[in-house]
């Protein structure tokens, strides 16, 4: 069993780590990776039945390698969520139309914003046809499903991940009626094999002269 005065000076030891990695998280998942290096080479004994195990060590190790948290998760600070966090902005993808990334990768999850037919570096969006004041006179929803699907492979592939990784999909629709039964068929024909989690609503608009959006989740190696 452990005991008080050893729990104590591991957690002070834990808490200086987390201080000299200014609670930056790649650090601290860094630092993660070589404990655990570092106990599989048999670098450190663990758990550490008495006080001369923490001793044994010069100090700084002893913070280093102390693997007690894995075993007491409680003594983790609340400050630290030990997962690898990235931004991703892909350089195929339409460019976002507010202050958000393409996609966010959280562990081993990617998150990726809405995402809808237009095309980077200009005003044209396939399959609409818009008048001079912008409004839209006409689309072609299957048009624009595989300009979607085709963003959103842009960005799957440019942060690591694939389409068969792809485990959730929102579908934004402004025309559920009309629409549905073509967003489906479009639908059907990239999902023939993984076929992840959808759920599909209708709203009155989007941010841009679009009938369709998409968000999605998908898995990292």
């Amino acid at each position: 069993m452990w005991n008080d005065p050893i729990i104590e000076e591991v957690r002070q030891a834990r808490l200086q780590i987390e201080a000299e990695c200014d609670f930056d998280i790649e650090k601290i998942y860094a630092r993660g990776l070589a404990i655990q290096q570092a106990y599989h080479q048999n670098l450190v004994a663990q758990p550490f039945s008495a006080k001369k195990k923490l001793t044994e060590y010069k100090y700084k190790e002893t913070t280093e390698l102390s693997l007690i948290g894995e075993a007491q998760p409680e003594l983790y600070s609340p400050k630290i969520k030990p997962r690898p966090q990235q931004i991703i902005f892909s350089s195929q993808a339409p460019e976002p139309v507010g202050p958000y990334p393409h996609a966010r990768r959280v562990g081993n999850l990617l998150f990726l914003s809405g995402i809808g037919p237009r095309e980077r570096g200009t005003n044209k969006i396939p399959g609409v046809e818009l008048d001079e004041q912008g409004n839209i006179v006409s689309y072609d929803l299957a048009t624009q499903c595989h300009s979607v699907f085709r963003n959103i492979k842009y960005i799957l592939e440019e942060a690591g991940s694939s389409w068969d990784k792809i485990v959730d999909v929102t579908v934004f629709l402004t025309n559920m009626k009309g629409d549905f039964q073509t967003f489906s068929r479009v639908y059907a024909e990239y999902f023939k094999t993984n076929q992840p989690c959808r759920t599909t609503v209708e709203v009155n608009c989007l941010p841009t002269p679009i009938a369709i959006e998409l968000k999605v989740i998908a898995t990292m190696d």
